[in-house]
């Protein structure tokens, strides 16, 4: 057996992806503070609200409110592919930099800092892809079933449709709203790369 590969065989308590996924999101959750999380709940759940609220006083019918649900997510799926893209080439980017520059800004912890926000970034944006084609499969059978014409119509169906786009309006935003702050820290690291060289 070759002696190269024993030497970086991972220990079987370390083979799980699912851990490094766990240790991973709670080093986000440390790494963010109190009032950078709360900023962008609250900015999500008031983006979210007005949507909501403009729902409310424009539709009434339980199928254009999902028709509408659709198209936000349809368009939505797009977007989160964009940003999974730009977080994933930020990576590879930040991967592909000088050797001896990365050892000296993993000293000051801003290498692990940038790792942790855009793999978090990652997860989040492939999340959401999945999610939303589970919601555009499932609304798009909704819409084509002639029977839910009239289910739809019930006012229950009403408060949870818009209680659902509600939710997933509100993720999106924070999604963005990292996105943006994600912008900052590559330019960041690319501005601290220039001055390196």
């Amino acid at each position: 057996m070759n002696k190269k590969l024993d030497k970086i065989r991972i220990p079987r308590k370390e083979r799980s992806v699912n851990k490094h996924l766990f240790t991973l999101l709670s080093d986000y959750n440390k790494l963010v503070n109190r009032k950078e999380r709360k900023f962008d709940v609250l900015l999500a759940i008031g983006v979210s609200f007005v949507v909501l609220l403009i729902t409310v006083i424009f539709i009434h019918s339980n199928r254009d409110v999902l028709a509408l649900f659709k198209v936000l997510n349809d368009s939505t799926i797009g977007v989160m592919a964009i940003l999974a893209g730009f977080n994933i080439s930020s990576l590879a980017l930040i991967g592909a930099a000088n050797l001896t520059f990365l050892k000296k800004i993993n000293k000051t912890d801003l290498l692990k800092q940038i790792l942790i926000i855009f793999a978090f970034s990652v997860i989040l944006n492939l999340f959401l892809i999945m999610l939303g084609i589970v919601v555009s499969i499932v609304s798009s059978q909704f819409l084509q079933i002639q029977i839910s014409l009239i289910v739809l119509w019930h006012w229950c169906v009403y408060v949870l449709l818009l209680s659902v786009m509600f939710f997933w309006v509100g993720l999106i935003i924070y999604s963005l709203l990292i996105a943006i702050r994600n912008a900052g820290l590559i330019y960041k690291f690319i501005l601290a790369l220039a001055e390196a060289e």
